[in-house]
């Protein structure tokens, strides 16, 4: 059987697949998206287990028939075809989006502004003209050319990866082009607004407004963030009435706390970082000043240190312990044992959220009383207040030029079992790069080991989530301005600083990096107040991650989980750490782990913090 009749009998001869012979591509005309040879067979048993074992069998086999079309992966990157111009959307692929952003300088396709504004910084050097924190007043968005335009109607052949790439199709032609040899229908006549009756007139209109005053609302953050209702259905709904947002909330400013949260800006430390805007005119803003914005910096890039020394104490754990670390019962374990994640981008986000607390805490602690009380209701208590103190006037602070905002990358020396120690090398600290670092296990640490997946012949697109459709963090703050404050945290941006010497410095360096884990557990272990978990910082300001994107609203718990995801893992490594550390905390007094009765002390740890019906416990 030839190609071309392969091709001309898609219903029959080879399907649910049919052939685009113009770009040499199979299509799933169930899946509606493309697949190359090879992975045929894995396709047809992941997907369509409805097919009988014999028919899939001599599918494949006729699909090894078919000359000059694409069989690898390595195929795609090297021979897939791109269309170069505008044409109609290709029929049995997934309907095209409306809603794509193409760069006026490549013709470069994503569907997330932060992907296009990425891709236009670092492809053709365009600079965003607006500043950090939120745009001056009277200064409309339109007032310069974006480098992109917008509503681009566009298809691709693969969910992800090799062939995800996107491309412009005409939308106008849609429906003719998933209907070959249809006849365009003759256009019917438009109703207009008085062909309407009274009551659907005043429900257009009604839903017309309330389509205005959103916007409007959406362009005054200032003016609405405290007034946002909660009658609406939303704000009644199982979800809201556990976690009490609406309430924790009230009366504050969640656009300054949403501010509070974010990471500074590496290239931007000589500015001072705008928290929040006040709502009456002539009145000041509120601000952080640039010095505290650099030691903020500083304390973010330390905070690597002190979770690589977690991670190593979990290197160093014996399985039988990670079992009881990923339980939530005290008198069972897991069959499985908790794992650190081995994704680069998982370990991002993972100590993203712990950093996004961190400045989080500091900044409030830094803010005067009166603006504390007034825009975001939060107490400190006396010991945190104290470890604050003790990090913010430490001595490390003369070591450093600050106005690099970066701690001093340093090295591993010896097995990551013996434990870890820094040394100064020619005066200065050297750096080693976190991907070198042994990882274990699965990034589905967190009580999913039912579902792991662990198929390498599972076609790649097919095991991952859409990226474009991704309801995660991205690199980008809400300015719009790149963010590669975490390309440390991957280990891909080493810095050395220089003018270092000295055993005081390495002291110096040691004692408050065993401060930061101390005020990092002390902030996990925090007593709540009139039995409100709201009153602790933690649970605080993990609503605020909960934050719809405009401060109006909240997330959706499916929306939310992959952020207490990561706060769990964190807390996890901390505790562990705290009651097993491989290398004593002397500056602090804790000890190294014994070499006997380790469960014993872990469980010590576990029972007051980690299991079911304990105040410290997430899910309880």
């Amino acid at each position: 059987m030839t190609a071309s009749n392969l091709q001309s009998e898609p219903c029959s001869a080879i399907y649910p697949y049919v052939l685009l012979s113009t770009y040499r591509l199979l299509v799933c005309q169930v899946c509606a998206f493309a697949s190359v040879a090879d992975e045929v067979a894995t396709h047809l048993r992941t997907r369509h287990r409805d097919i009988q074992s014999e028919r899939r069998q001599e599918l494949v086999e006729k699909i090894k028939q078919i000359p000059n079309i694409l069989h690898s992966r390595d195929d795609l990157r090297h021979y897939l075809q791109y269309p170069t111009d505008t044409i109609q959307p290709i029929p049995y692929l997934a309907p095209p989006k409306p809603d794509g952003l193409k760069c006026r300088a490549c013709g470069h396709i994503v569907r997330r502004v932060q992907k296009i504004q990425k891709h236009c910084t670092e492809k053709h050097q365009w600079i965003n003209p607006r500043g950090r924190g939120r745009p001056a007043p009277n200064c409309p968005v339109s007032a310069y050319e974006l480098p992109w335009e917008e509503h681009v109607a566009c298809q691709r052949f693969f969910p992800s990866r090799e062939g995800s790439k996107w491309f412009q199709v005409n939308m106008r032609i849609k429906e003719q082009a998933n209907r070959p040899g249809a006849k365009p229908s003759a256009k019917k006549p438009q109703g207009t607004l008085q062909a309407l009756t009274s009551e659907a007139s005043i429900h257009l209109q009604q839903v017309i407004e309330r389509d205005t005053q959103y916007r409007e609302a959406l362009s005054q953050p200032r003016a609405t963030v405290n007034d946002a209702g909660t009658n609406t259905f939303p704000a009644t709904s199982l979800w809201l009435d556990r976690t009490q947002w609406p309430s924790i909330y009230r009366g504050s400013r969640r656009d300054v706390l949403r501010a509070l949260t974010r990471l500074p800006n590496g290239h931007s430390l000589d500015n001072d970082y705008i928290v929040g805007q006040d709502t009456l005119d002539g009145a000041q803003d509120l601000i952080s000043p640039r010095k505290d914005e650099q030691k903020v910096s500083f304390i973010m890039k330390a905070l690597d240190s002190v979770i690589n020394r977690c991670e190593d104490t979990v290197r160093a754990t014996s399985h039988n312990l990670l079992c009881w670390l990923l339980s939530s019962r005290l008198q069972s374990h897991r069959e499985f044992g908790f794992k650190l994640v081995v994704e680069r981008s998982s370990e991002i986000r993972y100590r993203r959220t712990q950093k996004q607390f961190l400045a989080f805490v500091l900044r409030i602690y830094r803010m005067p009383d009166d603006s504390r009380r007034e825009m975001v209701n939060v107490k400190m208590k006396p010991d945190i207040i104290t470890q604050l103190d003790r990090i913010w006037e430490h001595s490390i602070w003369n070591y450093f030029d600050l106005a690099k905002g970066t701690w001093p990358v340093m090295e591993r020396q010896g097995s990551p079992l013996a434990g870890r120690c820094y040394s100064f090398i020619g005066g200065q600290f050297i750096s080693g790069s976190l991907n070198n670092r042994p990882c274990q296990g699965s990034d589905a640490e967190d009580g999913t080991e039912d579902g792991e997946t662990d198929d390498e012949n599972v076609e790649a697109w097919e095991l991952d989530d859409d990226e474009d459709d991704e309801d995660g963090e991205s690199d980008y703050d809400d300015s719009g301005h790149y963010n590669g404050f975490d390309e440390y945290a991957a280990g891909t941006h080493q810095d050395i600083s220089s003018g270092i010497s000295g055993d005081s410095a390495a002291s110096a360096c040691d004692q408050f990096l065993e401060l930061l884990f101390q005020l990092c557990v002390t902030l996990s272990t925090e007593s709540y107040l009139d039995g409100q978990p709201s009153s602790t910082l933690l649970i605080y300001f993990s609503g605020t991650l909960g934050f719809s994107s405009d401060c109006q609203r909240f997330q959706l718990a499916r929306q939310y989980c992959s952020k207490l995801s990561a706060m769990i893992y964190i807390q996890r490594i901390l505790f562990l750490e705290r009651a097993l550390p491989l290398r004593e905390y002397r500056s602090i007094g804790i000890p190294q782990r014994p070499d006997a009765g380790q469960f014993e002390c872990f469980n010590q740890v576990r029972a007051k913090y980690m299991v079911l019906g304990s105040q410290y416990h997430w899910q309880s």
